[in-house]
């Protein structure tokens, strides 16, 4: 027998769920401000070029990230992030998008509110969308063929194919 019962139009299990999301889209807040001060703090190191004060075996800022146990592309995301929206309101957008967003070359700070907004209000795949038509690329959701080919790419080479490669 199912184990929902209805209480004015909900559920007990839907109520458990959303209450689940709430906390996630807490955490997720967390993470994204946590991310920009992380941003906030290497820029600062590495404009001051600390890195070589922190041991002296850390010759390069590189060296810095590997010392105190930070991934170098997680590193210089946020570094990208804190510069370009950090005197920003980025509350409610998610750091992927925030890092997604770094590439667009976006010159003023009311182009960089537009693509804020979007990044806080559009879905996923949306959003993606935008960003390819920015680029001058041709949005997922306009193909409307049936016919796809998966590319296969080796990760050693860069070699790309229609076939696996092995």
């Amino acid at each position: 027998m199912n184990d929902i019962v209805p209480i004015g139009g909900f559920n007990i299990r839907s109520d458990r769920v959303f209450e689940i999301v709430q906390q996630i889209h807490q955490v997720q807040a967390r993470i994204c401000t946590d991310f920009m001060r992380i941003g906030q703090l290497l820029t600062q190191v590495q404009d001051e070029r600390l890195h070589g004060d922190w041991a002296s075996h850390c010759a390069t800022f590189d060296h810095f990230l590997a010392d105190i146990g930070l991934r170098r592309t997680s590193a210089y995301n946020a570094i990208k992030v804190w510069k370009t929206f950090g005197h920003l309101d980025t509350e409610g957008i998610p750091m992927d998008r925030l890092v997604t967003l770094t590439p667009l070359k976006l010159e003023s700070d009311d182009q960089k509110i537009e693509w804020l907004e979007k990044a806080r209000e559009l879905p996923s795949r949306g959003l993606r969308d935008e960003i390819r038509e920015r680029r001058g690329d041709i949005p997922l959701d306009i193909c409307e063929h049936y016919q796809q080919i998966m590319l296969h790419k080796c990760q050693e080479c860069g070699l790309v194919s229609d076939r696996p490669l092995s």
